[in-house]
């Protein structure tokens, strides 16, 4: 705090005024905060007095006279303490003489002024290109939400959806598991992407709508890059001004409904539509709507699960907090050391969910890259180059947090055998990668060829490692599932593997009649099935040892993409 002639000066010295671009936002509901905005879109929100002072500072008045007209019975330490908030935020018109007031080090009571333009960056890998403004669309759509009738029928019309789709799937379960299970016909697939992207755009409005209805002001709507991944938003963040947890919980929720109501309608016109194709298109895309509703709800990243517990908890920047919870608790157990000794002690749960939320994003990317790795390195050379280097981005990134958490610890002088059992934690994770078995598989394809099967491979060295009388399990290629329809084994004195034509779905989840490609192969023996072979599919072959788990990841991660890259096939 300022005290002494010093603050009396510049409490009378001081004109500060915001920024052109900078509001004072009054709450929509008894009991919401109000909000400082930057272009409309929220930014942090404040108390009531703060607020008050912040919306008198127009440049026409001192600090003195602007907390008077604010009604407001301040002293100038109080009242600097605001101006120096805003400045450090960057909140202030740019030569007025507060700016030069700057918050104490360490201490930012708003958040950093984001850039402005239709293209930002918002913290820690997301980059959003705003579009269009969805307000006078979404209070235009918003209107028949608010009659009472209305609801009632769009409520009635939803459960009968949910159930006719209930019903639709126990009664055509096979038939929508052999669907995802077989590769999508090639002239499905823009019409699939379409569809879902379609339906991604309509779930932002879905947010948009909802929260026009209860009173708020949807800001911006476009696209963006999500931890690499492209996606509609909709910034709906005018939604802090809302009272009531459960009001600020529909509009988060408001946009996993819309893919909720069109996966059931989907799915209740499986078992009416007799042409196959259209049959396929109405599964996949309700499973996909499926997927997004899980998706979103997930809390650990900022999704729409995440963003409903915030309001319900009512809890702003929950994850932030949370993960830093877990870190101490992390400093705490592992270096005996805490990294904000200032601060209260953190309940377990918090500290659980901040693990999650750390641990969650790492295990996502994991799972996408293996489970996307066969059909990136067999679309060839380039495709596996930008593979291995998001793979590598990811490793730096994560190796970087990990260096810069030891890093701190170490900077508050734990003992000496503190730092031993961290060592000796660390050494016990690395020796279980090294003793853990896997067993070692190799993953290729197979096609069936005047009833004699082959497993085939874009890679001449695979199918040339092949241990003779190996165990090959035969899948079907399946866009979702890949199910097992059969047994083979490597003959046991192999040929050598010959040029051969094969079915697209031999290498990736898509059929295209009378499109091939090479690859090489070798005859299998002692074939079994249930029921006659699909034409082409995947086939996962047993081989002579089992990997340590830490070699088996290295090898899955950077190996054979490596291979792919220097080789330009596929190891």
């Amino acid at each position: 705090m300022r005290e002494g002639s010093s603050a009396m000066r510049s409490w009378d010295e001081l004109w500060p005024e915001l920024a052109d671009d900078v509001s004072v936002d009054a709450p929509l509901h008894d009991g919401a905060p109000w909000v400082i905005a930057v272009s409309k879109v929220p930014r942090a929100r404040v108390g009531a007095d703060f607020a008050r002072l912040a919306a008198s500072f127009d440049g026409r008045r001192s600090l003195r006279e602007a907390a008077d007209a604010a009604g407001l019975s301040v002293g100038p330490a109080q009242a600097l303490d605001v101006v120096d908030a805003l400045a450090a935020a960057d909140l202030l018109r740019s030569g007025s003489p507060a700016v030069a007031l700057r918050a104490r080090p360490g201490r930012r009571t708003l958040k950093a002024r984001a850039a402005g333009g239709r293209l930002q960056y918002r913290a820690p890998l997301t980059v959003q290109w705003t579009i269009l403004d969805p307000s006078a669309l979404a209070r235009t759509l918003a209107a028949p939400i608010r009659l009472r009738a209305f609801r009632v029928v769009l409520y009635a019309t939803v459960a009968v959806l949910l159930v006719l789709a209930g019903v639709a799937v126990a009664v055509d379960l096979e038939s929508i598991i052999g669907v995802l299970a077989a590769p999508l016909p090639i002239d499905l697939v823009p019409v699939l992407i379409l569809a879902v992207a379609l339906t991604g755009c309509v779930h932002e409005l879905g947010h948009a709508v909802m929260l026009a209805a209860l009173g708020g002001r949807p800001t911006r709507m476009g696209i963006m890059l999500f931890y690499l991944m492209p996606a509609f938003f909709c910034d709906v963040t005018d939604g802090w001004r809302i009272g009531g947890r459960r009001s600020r919980a529909a509009v988060a929720l408001a946009g996993p409904a819309i893919h909720l109501v069109l996966a059931s309608a989907s799915f209740a016109l499986v078992p009416v539509v007799g042409d196959t194709n259209l049959r396929a298109l109405l599964a996949l895309y309700g499973f996909a709507c499926l997927v997004a509703v899980v998706a979103n709800l997930v809390p650990f990243i900022k999704l729409d699960g995440y963003l409903a517990l915030v309001a319900i908890t009512d809890t702003p920047y929950l994850r932030r907090v949370a993960m830093t919870a877990a870190r101490r608790g992390m400093a705490r157990m592992l270096f005996g050391v805490d990294l904000r000794p200032d601060a209260p002690r953190d309940a377990f749960p918090l500290i659980a969910f901040g693990a999650l939320c750390t641990l969650f994003p790492l295990l996502l990317f994991l799972w996408g890259a293996i489970r996307l790795q066969p059909t990136f390195l067999d679309l060839g050379h380039w495709s596996a180059m930008s593979y291995l280097a998001l793979v590598a981005t990811f490793l730096i990134v994560t190796a970087r947090r990990i260096v810069r958490f030891a890093t701190a610890c170490l900077r508050l002088r734990p003992r000496a055998r503190r730092i031993g059992f961290a060592l000796g934690v660390a050494l016990i994770a690395g020796s279980l990668l090294v003793q853990i078995p896997v067993p070692a598989t190799a993953h290729a394809g197979y096609v069936v060829r005047a009833d004699q099967v082959f497993v085939v491979s874009s890679s001449q060295s695979i199918v040339e490692s092949l241990r003779p009388g190996g165990v090959v399990r035969l899948r079907t290629n399946g866009v979702v599932l890949r199910l097992e329809v059969g047994t083979a084994a490597v003959p046991d004195d192999p040929s050598r593997p010959t040029e051969v034509t094969v079915p697209v779905s031999a290498a990736a989840p898509v059929s295209a009649p009378g499109t091939t490609v090479t690859a090489w192969g070798i005859p299998l023996t002692k074939v079994e099935s249930l029921a006659p072979l699909p034409a082409a599919g995947i086939a996962d072959i047993e081989l002579a040892v089992s990997l340590p788990l830490g070699e088996y990841a290295v090898g899955l991660l950077i190996g054979e993409p490596l291979s792919a890259v220097f080789e330009g096939v596929r190891q």
